[in-house]
């Protein structure tokens, strides 16, 4: 799924467009790793609500490191950014500022919303537990949250009366868009966490419910409603899980070669809209399918390298990166 993201992000640059079906699968990538992430806390939390604080918390200052760690990584690039666009550097200072605290965003570091997201998701689900809720409580909360989201983004500001015309611009210009852990996170971390406890120890029926959920997801694609990619996105997380490919001994290198994919690509996306700009007519961003498979090929090549790095005396550093 992590090539997914990169097709996504791909498309962001590229000169042409994918067929629709792509932009159907291509847009469920988040929804599936926040679906993913709330399916393996839910395999650690244990009937101890204090115990299941600490795993929270422990899982929060994870993230939150790699999350830091990135951002530094991607600074660069929002440095040269602002140096090209010729604006104030203190309006760019800053977009920087909100961007890391608000959006999880900085320039071309886009996939970095998702480790921000699980801080905020993890952080709410901690403040339940300590407010002694249980998680069926903690599931219909985060659920008020995405219904929140859901109405915000059909919401006409100009319709709006005081406050909340001054609520909902003071929210678009702190977080831009619902796309945060609060409104998206959450309720599809909290999902993740039912899903293992309903099909964590017998899967015997989750293919048949991601054949359900995938099909009904296509539906509400085509008819454009809402929601319809965290529906594709739980459906294709229930298949992945109904061939058990967890226990095979492959799942961990792939897992860990989707992260450095995952957080690694838009470096290259950068370097070829760089190119893009400089070189007229460049063949690799004018067909969105190629630029695809030379931005995946490359990161794949860099991902693979650092990996083997990782294993060796002296490169231990690098799993602050990952993990």
């Amino acid at each position: 799924m992590a090539l997914c993201v990169v097709g996504l992000h791909s498309h962001s640059i590229a000169h042409d467009d994918y067929p629709q079906i792509f932009h159907c699968i291509l847009l469920s990538a988040v929804p599936f790793f926040f679906i993913t992430s709330g399916f393996l806390l839910g395999r650690k939390l244990t009937g101890n609500p204090d115990n299941n604080v600490e795993i929270c918390v422990s899982s929060i200052k994870r993230y939150f490191r790699m999350y830091l760690i990135w951002i530094l990584i991607y600074t660069p690039i929002t440095i040269l950014c602002s140096w090209l666009n010729k604006r104030e550097f203190y309006l760019d200072f800053i977009e920087y500022v909100k961007g890391v605290l608000f959006v999880g965003e900085i320039s071309y570091a886009f996939p970095l919303w998702y480790l921000l997201g699980l801080c905020v998701a993890f952080s709410l689900i901690c403040i339940g537990l300590k407010l002694k809720l249980n998680m069926i409580s903690i599931l219909i909360i985060s659920f008020i949250f995405l219904a929140i989201g859901e109405l915000y983004k059909y919401t006409d500001q100009s319709e709006l009366c005081y406050p909340w015309n001054d609520i909902y611009s003071t929210y678009t210009d702190l977080f831009k868009s619902t796309r945060n852990g609060f409104f998206e996170g959450f309720p599809l971390v909290m999902g993740g966490v039912f899903l293992y406890k309903a099909f964590g120890k017998d899967n015997r029926w989750s293919l048949l419910i991601a054949t359900m959920l995938l099909i009904i997801g296509a539906m509400m694609f085509n008819q454009e409603m809402p929601m319809w990619m965290y529906v594709i996105g739980g459906g294709l997380f229930l298949f992945s899980i109904s061939f058990n490919i967890s226990d095979n001994s492959i799942y961990k290198r792939l897992r860990v070669q989707s992260i450095w994919i995952f957080l690694l690509h838009m470096y290259f996306i950068f370097v070829f809209a760089m190119l893009d700009v400089l070189i007229p007519e460049f063949l690799i961003c004018k067909y969105v399918f190629i630029l695809w498979a030379v931005v995946g090929l490359l990161t794949l090549s860099v991902s693979l390298s650092l990996e083997y790095l990782r294993g060796n005396k002296g490169w231990n550093f690098l799993d602050r990166f990952i993990s």
